[in-house]
């Protein structure tokens, strides 16, 4: 049923970004990673812990190397942009499935049969060259981008690609779709299949990680394991964050930033924060014990609230107090990369 259900949401998308050119919008994507790419090398060069003797500067010459070969791709290939094999998937399941006899008498009981049938023998048909076209399918609506470190390529998955799906009217720029561009990006540096880089950053990563375990005490829904078992994917939230404020900041003067929009007591900095944090606008349900065992990523309100709060540009843009639960001065935060590692 979900592969049935996501095979014909699929070709409902391919047809729409045809019809809106949202293809071009993947270039705009293409570009910007280039900009996040460039800064984070800049960032890497910057980094004094990774100055003063040959095995620092072969790290940081490696590190730098990584990002820079890092390609950029969407998942939709020449036969999404043809429909020609999707097509033909949808034409032989839908085949198999009325070719299917009916047994059990029991329509929906039948259904859920024929169905079944029909996926295992599309399945069985698959060549290897399409396995992954199939498994794309299947797996479309579950993630929205990912990185592979062995072939260091970040694929932005639809509806990621479509702009105007992530535009606000105040701000232009996507920024929810360069804040996950961001953090797939930053996984060559917090890859959580290989974390080797991560025994470099010492006091760093453990500063780091006790902010997030004490976010839990703050912020925590239900059970909370932030902090060293989330490290690999909270590093790159911040980090994807810290850098979209640094483009935020080269794309408006401050007397942009600080003023109020009109009609609202927002200023445009503030409505950065609030933009970004509404890509995880959801009900967050209390977790359980068990999946916070298990989950190597921190609950929504902990990876908003503990990365904002982790950051002196937050604090400033709101105006925040020491006591405030968001409030941090500079000297009190954590920096992995950059002039202030």
């Amino acid at each position: 049923i979900d592969f049935y259900n996501a095979l014909q949401s699929r070709i409902h998308m391919i047809e729409f970004m045809k019809s809106n050119r949202t293809y071009s919008d993947f270039l705009e994507i293409s570009d910007i990673a280039e900009k996040m790419k460039a800064k984070m090398i800049e960032n890497i060069e910057s980094t004094k812990w990774l100055h003063g003797d040959e095995i620092g500067d072969f790290i940081r010459e490696k590190t730098k190397e990584r990002i820079a070969s890092i390609q950029i791709y969407h998942d939709f290939d020449e036969h999404d942009q043809n429909m020609t094999y999707i097509s033909k998937v949808n034409h032989d399941f839908n085949e198999l499935y009325f070719s299917n006899q009916r047994k059990s008498g029991i329509l929906a009981l039948d259904t859920l049969l024929g169905l079944r049938y029909a996926f295992k023998e599309i399945e069985k048909r698959t060549k290897n060259t399409t396995e992954i076209f199939v498994e794309r399918i299947r797996q479309n609506f579950v993630f929205n981008a990912f990185f592979e470190l062995i072939s260091t390529t970040v694929t932005i998955l639809a509806p990621l690609m479509h702009r105007e799906s992530f535009t606000s009217e105040i701000l232009k720029e996507p920024f929810i779709t360069y804040s996950i561009l961001g953090h797939e990006l930053y996984h060559s540096l917090f890859p959580s299949t290989s974390p080797i880089l991560s025994t470099l950053f010492t006091d760093r990563g453990k500063c780091v990680i006790k902010h997030y375990e004490q976010s839990c005490s703050k912020f925590a829904m239900g059970a909370c394991k932030s902090g060293n078992q989330t490290f690999n994917e909270d590093s790159p939230d911040l980090e994807s964050f810290r850098l979209l404020h640094s483009i935020l900041r080269e794309k408006y003067i401050d007397r942009e930033l600080n003023e109020k929009i009109e009609g609202m007591e927002t200023t445009l900095e503030q409505a950065f924060f609030y933009y970004t944090a509404s890509a995880t606008c959801e009900a967050d349900e209390n977790r359980t014990d068990e999946r916070a065992k298990k989950d190597s990523h921190s609950a929504w309100n902990i990876r908003i609230n503990a990365a904002f709060s982790f950051m002196p540009e937050f604090s400033k843009a709101f105006g925040c107090k020491e006591g405030d639960q968001m409030f941090i001065k500079e000297e009190q935060s954590c920096y992995v990369f950059g002039p202030n590692s």
